[in-house]
């Protein structure tokens, strides 16, 4: 690079198609985006283009005005449309080169969404300025898109447990009652409580409490695989389950496995009044989109199961309405 200065792209550079039919106008870019620390690739026409950019998916592509195998702002729209059809892959920035000549023209080129015109002849210090001024602003603005998605990510986490916290465990379960009554599909919930908490703290502190927590949590995700089921702690001791597209039979599978992991930490638990071990009581609620059942009402249905297992004697999981078979 000129100047003496380092490459600022040299772990990762900026991927640069140039598609143009003059090859003195594809070495000059060639030459002056190299010695700005791009990596370029260039070829002749539109045809070539839209290939070599499917394959290899550039950041910024510089598109000449005059292609001799195509009209150059269909093949900036069909490059629009190849993108649109990504899920992965960030739009790249499309810089159209031009004479200008025509306002018609440009002006149907600006509509089709390119970044800027730069008119040809091209002025090399001019190209080079605008393309990095562009791609500084993306990558500042990915940076704040990423930085404000952690942040609304760190919001919904229980600080202790790492787990949904209470506000998100709310706004989901709003969220999949919804979804339960468009897609007509069952949604369950479990609400899990560690049996004799208090008693643990004061018997073990409540430092060896917070561990303790943090234990059952890891057992708790660890028992409940799908990727669209979330876990939360509910408050205190207390931590809940919701399960999308899942009915009472599927809840009491997960509940038992829950109980499963639960058992094999092996958390020794000294004033339990029913186990050496640290256990939970779970309450199961199931609604159907015919039922018409709002999450708070859910929630108080799955208390309802919960208040009942601990009336049973703890250590077991019970459905909400039904005495339930299923504790043992």
């Amino acid at each position: 690079m000129s100047g003496g200065r380092g490459n600022p792209y040299a772990a990762n550079p900026p991927r640069v198609l140039a598609i143009a039919a003059d090859p003195q106008l594809r070495s000059e870019i060639r030459t002056l985006m190299s010695n700005q620390g791009y990596a370029v690739t260039e070829v002749d026409g539109a045809i070539a283009g839209l290939r070599l950019a499917q394959q290899t998916e550039p950041d910024i592509i510089l598109l000449d005005g005059s292609l001799s195998d195509g009209d150059s702002l269909t093949c900036c729209q069909q490059l629009q449309t190849l993108w649109y059809a990504k899920t992965t892959s960030e739009t790249p920035g499309i810089f159209m080169l031009h004479s200008l000549d025509d306002p018609d023209w440009v002006t149907q080129a600006l509509n089709l969404g390119i970044v800027d015109m730069i008119a040809k002849p091209i002025h090399g210090t001019l190209l080079v300025q605008r393309v990095k001024r562009w791609w500084e602003q993306t990558q500042k603005f990915q940076e704040l898109t990423d930085a404000n998605q952690e942040l609304q990510r760190l919001a919904g986490i229980d600080r202790l447990t790492q787990l949904a916290n209470r506000h998100y465990f709310d706004e989901t379960l709003e969220r999949e009652v919804r979804q339960m009554k468009r897609a007509q599909t069952p949604l369950s919930l479990i609400l899990a409580d560690v049996d004799y908490f208090k008693l643990y703290n004061d018997c073990y502190g409540h430092l060896q409490g917070d561990r303790c927590l943090q234990e059952i949590a890891q057992g708790i995700q660890r028992a409940v695989r799908r990727p669209q089921d979330l876990v939360a702690r509910y408050g205190g001791e207390e931590f809940a389950v919701i399960l999308p597209q899942t009915d009472a039979i599927g809840a009491i599978a997960v509940a038992r496995n829950i109980r499963h992991e639960i058992r094999q930490l092996h958390i020794p638990h000294a004033q339990s009044e029913v186990s050496d071990y640290i256990t939970l009581s779970l309450g199961i609620a199931c609604a159907f989109p015919e039922d018409n059942c709002s999450a708070i009402q859910l929630i108080q249905a799955a208390d309802r199961g919960l208040y009942r297992a601990k009336e049973q004697g703890r250590d077991r999981l019970e459905e909400s309405d039904e005495p339930s078979e299923y504790s043992l």
